[in-house]
């Protein structure tokens, strides 16, 4: 769910639907276990450093009706999320970072 150069805000939608799908239907050890990874890819496509949310990027008509309901879905998900495993957001900011990037436990 990072955004990168050929995300548009419907693929960071759909994604961010199945987050919250998972999140909604995961067994509890499943979802203890994928938490911290989707969270941090959450965090980084919302644009959240150290709590807070990044400006929007610039955008006219529908294609920030788009960005904006992409980023509804993002929050649905972290919701759904904080719902089930609210334990999963008292990690710290670096060791989100750290898994948002995929870097493993002290390397």
């Amino acid at each position: 769910m990072q955004q990168g150069p050929g995300s548009s805000p419907r693929l960071v939608r759909l994604g961010a639907e199945w987050a919250g799908w998972v999140f909604k239907h995961a067994e509890p050890h499943q979802l203890r276990a994928m938490a911290p990874l989707l969270l941090g890819r959450l965090a980084g496509a919302l644009g959240l450093d150290d709590g807070e949310v990044a400006a929007g990027s610039q955008g006219v008509g529908s294609a920030l009706l788009s960005e904006a309901e992409a980023r509804g879905h993002l929050f649905g998900a972290l919701a759904s999320l904080a719902q089930r495993l609210p334990e999963a957001f008292q990690v710290g900011a670096e060791e989100r970072q750290r898994n948002a990037r995929g870097t493993p436990k002290g390397g």
